[in-house]
């Protein structure tokens, strides 16, 4: 689907831009975190506001940016990465160590 094309393109540019101009190491890539389901983050209408508001939350460890609902999930350490969702862009949380 073309919006949802255009959609990812823009707000992946939008986290590229952020990440590169804060100097962090902000985590971020095509795909949804799945499982460890923690809470919708209301309000969030890009995924740069999405990561910012995981990482100010100690529960958070991942979060999901749906790019054409504009929805910011976020998720405790449990779960896994499925790269095949293509109309979400996730990251993980500097808390991350990358174990479950």
């Amino acid at each position: 689907d073309v919006e949802m094309h255009e959609a990812r393109a823009r707000h992946l540019g939008a986290v590229e831009t952020h990440a590169k101009s804060s100097g962090g190491s902000m985590h971020y890539q095509q795909g949804a975190w799945v499982y460890g389901d923690y809470e919708v983050a209301e309000g969030v209408s890009d995924p740069v506001e999405c990561a910012k508001v995981c990482e100010a939350d100690a529960e958070c460890f991942h979060w999901n940016f749906h790019v054409t609902l504009n929805k910011c999930d976020k998720k405790r350490r449990n779960g896994g990465l499925d790269s095949d969702k293509s109309d979400w862009i996730m990251g993980h949380a500097s808390r991350w160590s990358g174990e479950l």
